[in-house]
């Protein structure tokens, strides 16, 4: 049986002995993913405690047992979904076959309700790519895209530059700022020129497909720009914790000076931090480049998929929804 997520649920899951729950959904924010594998319930009680907080959640239970549970959040809008927590119990018992069927399942059930509250498109990213593979294609979503996360731990960068990042940037003709509202038709460019005609259908096609489909950050997380002459060359997001920060970049230049720019920015406001992150994506192969260059090591690699809702669908719920 498939219904909503309850707090006894949570309960029962903490109290719950055997494995942990194996989370086969990771968000962008990978620290968060990370703690998700092994604590079921923290996650889900912001659905309930924190305010604006758009979360979807459904458990598959048979009798006392669950088997399952999945979760949802809006990215940008509430045009698009993202599954940032597919969570399975690998338990005595319970076979691949069956537990790619609860896998099938939940994520059936959320495409109905996504396909009810006019939802055009559904993203997953996992780090389990044979599993993932099997579970998301038998249920009609579509990889498209690879990433990579890369990790250093105590970095120092073997550059002259890393003395005063901003003084260089200034100097220069630089400016570095907070991302603003107005920058919206200008970092749509710049996304759009970086990114290969297989993504840019599924996230980009057009400005209103973009500002969609992009993924939702959290509280903790700054957007900055880097601007010269009033245009937008380049674009990162810098989080922070107690020993760990991450970083993501976009810049697009037939050189890479702006990359680097943009990188060593972002190095320097982690530069205190034990353990830095950076995930690049695929088709980013300088990124990929520098940070090898300075002695950054590939920890993780992950398939992005997505689901498109097709109006014919969505008008054939609403129509059974009707009767």
């Amino acid at each position: 049986m498939i219904r909503d997520l309850y707090p006894s649920d949570i309960i029962a899951l903490l109290f719950r002995k055997g494995p942990h729950l194996s989370n086969e959904a990771v968000s962008c924010i990978f620290e968060d993913s990370e703690k998700a594998a092994c604590c079921a319930y923290a996650p889900f009680l912001r659905q309930w405690f924190v305010p604006n907080e758009r979360r979807f959640s459904w458990v598959y239970k048979d009798g006392k047992n669950i088997h399952g549970l999945i979760s949802a959040r809006e990215r940008a809008t509430s045009a698009s979904w993202e599954i940032d927590y597919l969570l399975l119990l690998k338990q005595e018992g319970l076979d691949h076959y069956l537990l790619q069927e609860v896998s099938r399942a939940l994520l059936e059930i959320l495409t109905i309700h996504a396909g009810k509250r006019r939802v055009r498109k559904i993203f997953i990213r996992s780090r389990n790519s044979d599993t993932f593979l099997e579970m998301v294609q038998s249920s009609d979503f579509k990889v498209y895209l690879k990433e990579y996360l890369y990790q250093i731990g105590n970095i120092k960068l073997k550059t002259e530059k890393e003395g005063d990042i901003l003084k260089l940037l200034r100097d220069s003709g630089y400016i570095f700022r907070p991302r603003q509202p107005d920058d919206e038709d200008a970092l749509y460019e710049l996304i759009f020129r970086m990114q290969p005609a297989t993504v840019k259908n599924v996230e980009s096609i057009n400005l209103r497909d973009w500002h969609d489909t992009r993924e939702k950050g959290c509280l903790m997380e700054k957007e900055l720009v880097l601007q010269k002459d009033g245009s937008i060359q380049g674009w990162f997001s810098v989080r922070k914790g107690i020993s760990w920060g991450h970083f993501r970049v976009m810049a697009y230049t037939p050189e890479r000076d702006n990359l680097e720019r943009i990188f060593l920015l972002a190095i320097s406001i982690l530069k205190n931090k034990k353990n830095i992150y950076c995930i690049v994506r695929d088709y980013q192969d300088e990124l990929k480049k520098m940070l090898e260059e300075n002695g950054f090591e590939k920890k993780a690699e992950f398939a992005v998929a997505f689901k498109e809702i097709s109006i014919t669908e969505k008008r054939r719920m609403l129509a059974s929804q009707q009767a």
